[in-house]
């Protein structure tokens, strides 16, 4: 189910003025944004942290065209298989860009990174996630429920591989049930499916 907080944000087409509407042919798009709509003054420019730095991406997406029919198809069927390519989730990522919801999924990287690091690091990190994805004053502030919220809170006393495990799930199943499958119907990617 959309949530009230995605269903609120604001696309817009590249270089035009008129917003992307959520269904029917306008998505074309999507996975090419530059500069985007800010998300409250409808504005185009890229989105900032608190610090004033921009986010930058994790690496230049990959053409759709350049996927085969037989990969796409894989992931149409999966959401796990495309987390589990390097190009899935950029061009992943690359959707909820345009969505304004890129956090979820940087979000479920940083857990994914966090659970396999040597126990040194794990406090250090865990630091850094709540600050850009959990705080209140978090720049990439991921949509979960109070009762998990505090229970990171809890957590961050003594951070441990499991530390954002239930969140992670939340993000996760959130990413699934919504955004996946909109993904995954969109004019760009059923275009490179069916070529």
């Amino acid at each position: 189910q959309m949530t009230q907080q995605s269903g609120r944000r604001l696309s817009q087409q590249l270089g035009s003025s008129q917003p992307v509407q959520r269904t029917g042919p306008k998505r074309r798009s999507l996975f090419n944004m530059g500069a985007r709509a800010d998300r409250h003054t409808g504005r185009g420019e890229q989105r900032k942290d608190r610090k004033g730095k921009r986010a930058s991406p994790t690496r230049q997406p990959p053409n759709l065209d350049s996927i085969s029919v037989e990969v796409l198809k894989e992931w149409e069927g999966s959401f796990d298989t495309l987390l589990k390519s390097p190009d899935g989730i950029v061009l992943f990522e690359e959707f909820l860009k345009s969505e304004f919801s890129e956090e979820n999924i940087q979000f479920w990287r940083a857990c994914e990174r966090h659970k396999n690091l040597p126990q040194k690091s794990l406090k250090k990190e865990a630091e850094a996630i709540f600050e850009e994805y959990i705080s209140q004053q978090a720049s990439r502030l991921v949509n979960i429920d109070h009762q998990t919220t505090k229970e990171i809170i809890e957590n961050m006393k003594s951070p441990s591989r499991e530390t954002f495990v239930r969140a992670q799930q939340s993000i996760y199943l959130l990413m699934a049930r919504d955004s996946f499958v909109r993904f995954v119907k969109s004019e760009p990617f059923q275009a490179a499916l069916t070529r």
